[in-house]
């Protein structure tokens, strides 16, 4: 039997195409990104929740410290804002086209990595187009071409 959370996307490094996020919460419209994580329990390791357009957030009612990754509208990691506690408000230094958010200390992404969703369908939402570049894997070493 398939879970929901087997349906969800996920984020991967478009360079490598690695896995940093096993299931991607979205929040595209209005209301989502007003209520992010308020009010919620934490996040399990390996889930996050990404708002679209998002440029700056809050921890109002948000329970736990959370991690805040600043994406670019070319879909890089512009900044990273580790463990913000509950009650805070966090502008970005730079531009901002939306936010990830993770349980702190669960990921560990630096500025200028790339990112690509994987949507686990060929559909890709208007909002959510900066991030559908191809992930350029290199092959591995052991590995065939």
């Amino acid at each position: 039997m398939v879970s929901q959370d087997d349906r969800k996307p996920r984020l991967l490094r478009a360079d490598t195409g690695d896995p940093i996020v096993d299931v991607l919460h979205l929040a595209t419209s209005m209301w989502p990104r007003f209520v992010g994580l308020q009010f919620r329990r934490p996040l399990p390791p390996g889930h996050g929740l990404m708002m679209v357009p998002c440029s700056s957030i809050h921890t109002m009612f948000v329970r736990f410290a959370i991690d805040v990754f600043f994406v670019s509208a070319e879909g890089a990691v512009t900044e990273v804002r580790p463990n913000v506690g509950p009650w805070r408000i966090v502008l970005p230094k730079g531009p901002a086209h939306a936010v990830l958010e993770a349980a702190a200390g669960s990921l560990h992404i630096e500025p200028g990595t790339p990112l690509a969703i994987d949507l686990k369908t060929d559909t890709v939402p208007s909002r959510l187009r900066f991030l559908s570049g191809t992930v350029n894997a290199a092959p591995k070493e052991n590995e065939q071409c």
